[in-house]
């Protein structure tokens, strides 16, 4: 039996007669046909989350690298962090669905409870504002972020542009390493390019192999990161 909308809000600390129309749809699956469902506040949902997570990590002292943060960001709005967010919120029982999502454990898949999840960012931002969704964030995702931190501060960037390669293109990048021309014995200068998904993503110089490498994966990260936010 789905439980009240408004006992989920009260738990998740938000007024229980405010917005319930947009919350109710939050916890929709597109399967409750002919009621308004919850893909369009997830869509809205998630740029709320990516721009969250992002203050979060600008303001973070000491900083970490743009490929530090991009890893980190990608682990906080993946599915499985959502999803965990989402059970221990306990969405799972307040999600309005379908028969056929009903006898197929709707309520327990991972898929479901985080694009629910996201709805919900996007129902606080619109009832409450952007001020109460990020404080929403800060008491349901802030330990998928914390858990990332550590790991993240720790990996060089040609780590985590392995990592981030891996994940989305299921390959892995590829480096050419050449020493330049013209440079003094005594100051040698390297250039590396990297290669992603048959694609040269980014070039770098340094004055070793090793640093041209790293500067190059840094570099590439940054452009994956323009160039497909979404899966950053």
């Amino acid at each position: 039996m789905t439980r009240p909308v408004e006992d989920l809000l009260v738990r998740a600390g938000l007024p229980a007669d405010q917005g319930l129309p947009l919350f109710t749809a939050a916890l929709t699956h597109a399967s409750a046909e002919g009621q308004p469902h919850y893909e369009r506040l997830e869509y809205l949902g998630d740029a709320v989350l990516k721009l969250v997570v992002s203050e979060w990590l600008y303001a973070r002292t000491p900083p970490l690298s743009e490929g530090a943060m991009t890893l980190v960001r990608a682990r906080c709005v993946s599915d499985a962090a959502l999803a965990r967010a989402a059970v221990a919120l306990d969405v799972g029982p307040h999600l309005i669905l379908g028969a056929s999502e009903k006898k197929s454990g709707g309520r327990l898949k991972p898929s479901i409870l985080a694009s629910a999840f996201e709805a919900l960012i996007g129902a606080v931002h619109l009832v409450h504002g952007p001020t109460r969704a990020a404080d929403f964030l800060e008491t349901w995702l802030a330990g998928e972020y914390e858990a990332a931190l550590p790991e993240a501060g720790r990996k060089n960037p040609a780590t985590l542009l392995q990592e981030w390669v891996q994940r989305v293109h299921q390959s892995l990048p590829t480096y050419e390493v050449k020493a330049l021309d013209g440079a003094p014995p005594h100051q040698p200068e390297f250039q590396a390019t990297v290669t992603v998904a048959g694609q040269q993503l980014a070039q770098a110089t340094g004055p070793s192999k090793r640093a041209a490498r790293t500067l190059a994966a840094e570099a590439a990260l940054a452009a994956l990161q323009r160039k497909d936010p979404d899966r950053a």
